[in-house]
């Protein structure tokens, strides 16, 4: 079993920015997300998502998931629109898994951990969410308790496409 890792704000300096945007780029290059990142573009946009507080769960050298208050994300409001209440939920921002070690249950292993952190770090929700095709982190996270609370379009590396919004209350 691969070992997790965990990172927040404090080890900021200890993060593996260059190895997660190296891992995040096939996945959303690849299908389903066909996007258009370079490793210098996930890098910065990576690097964005770390400056406010934040949880990273990294799982050896095949993936990572990155939670962060979603008061501090930029499209909080799609959630808002909903009922989400902002300032006590926690978002789930990003989750990476190295194509060579999709369908191991390796992606699973790190959401239920960013679950668990937000809980532990005492917001009272956490969020995420994901294109309507995107099969397997819809999977992932129904099994975990997530329910459907809306749908909107957003753009992600230069691609349109509709969103599913999950919410799972603790």
């Amino acid at each position: 079993m691969h070992e997790m890792k965990f990172y927040s704000k404090q080890s900021r300096a200890e993060v593996p920015l260059t190895w997660m945007a190296e891992v995040f780029v096939p996945c959303f290059n690849g299908k389903p997300w066909n996007e258009d990142w370079t490793v210098d573009s996930a890098r910065e946009f990576l690097s964005a998502l770390l400056k406010h507080d934040f949880l990273l769960c990294q799982v050896g050298q095949s993936g990572f998931g990155i939670g962060i208050p979603l008061s501090s994300y930029k499209d909080s409001e799609s959630f808002a629109t909903f009922g989400v209440d902002v300032d006590s939920t926690f978002y789930i921002a990003e989750l990476a898994t190295d194509p060579s070690g999709q369908s191991r249950g390796i992606g699973h292993r790190y959401t239920s951990a960013l679950v668990a952190g937000g809980k532990k770090l005492g917001f009272k929700s956490v969020t995420t969410r994901t294109r309507e095709d995107n099969v397997r982190a819809i999977k992932i996270f129904n099994d975990l308790g997530f329910v459907e609370i809306g749908r909107n379009l957003a753009e992600t590396g230069g691609v349109e496409s509709e969103r599913i919004l999950f919410q799972l209350v603790y």
